[in-house]
């Protein structure tokens, strides 16, 4: 299960936090599973995200790659920090309608001049709040159960280039990987996800584990993960963006 899996990779990380180095089992005694459970949990892409790896029968911090991460005992100034540098002058950044859009969109500087594209009303509401960012609402006719503007013949949506994309899939498994409620909405997403440099996966506790009517990607398109299971502090790591 993903959520065991993100918990226990979370829990290795902490261990990490107070030495070099932790022997695979003193994590099976501390985790109180297999070896076999740790070593899949190791060898899993989301090892990557957590910047850990094995070597031997032991476990370390990852030293060849910069992770952008937050651990969840770090402040809220730290995590606003953290979210309000991911967004530049001049990038042109989707938003979907993700309940966490207006928490994310609140944490980027006021002073950063961006252009933000959304098919959600609530979203395009937010993105129009910030002095500095030129909100862009695409669509046409409006799915009030959905939040979002639904236009099949949009030229702007096919041709638009992102900087960055934000997007809150409704599901993510494994097998399935992100998938959402509406063919449309997977469509948007799809489009955007193909025409976008860095895409961020916003991720809660109800979506891990879950899959949704219609499919969007594997998981490991994504080239960062934003967590939200402790809604007042995101945690993001790096993932690995290969569409």
């Amino acid at each position: 299960m993903i959520s065991k899996r993100l918990e226990r990779l979370r829990r290795m990380m902490s261990c990490l936090d107070h030495q070099d180095k932790i022997h695979i089992k003193e994590l099976v005694r501390l985790l109180e599973v297999s070896e076999m459970t740790v070593r899949r949990d190791l060898n899993s892409d989301y090892a990557s995200n957590f910047g850990i790896e094995s070597y031997g029968g032991y476990v370390r911090k990852e030293t060849n790659k910069n992770i952008l991460n937050v651990e969840a005992s770090s402040s809220m100034e730290e995590s606003t920090k953290l979210i309000s540098e991911l967004i530049f002058s001049e990038d042109v950044v989707f938003f979907d309608s993700g309940k966490y859009n207006g928490q994310l969109i609140d944490m980027i500087n006021q002073d950063v001049s961006f252009t933000g594209v959304t098919t959600s009303l609530n979203t395009f509401m937010f993105l129009k709040s910030k002095p500095n960012c030129k909100p862009v609402l695409l669509g046409g006719s409006y799915d009030d159960l959905n939040d979002v503007f639904i236009s099949h013949n949009n030229d702007i949506l096919k041709s638009m280039v992102y900087s960055k994309s934000f997007l809150t899939p409704n599901g993510l498994h494994d097998e399935f990987g992100a998938t959402v409620e509406t063919e449309y909405c997977a469509s948007v997403a799809k489009s955007v996800l193909s025409r976008t440099i860095e895409k961020y996966l916003v991720c809660s506790n109800e979506s891990l584990d879950t899959v949704s009517k219609f499919s969007v990607c594997e998981v490991g398109v994504f080239n960062y993960f934003i967590s939200f299971e402790n809604t007042s502090n995101p945690v993001v790591s790096q993932g690995g963006g290969t569409l």
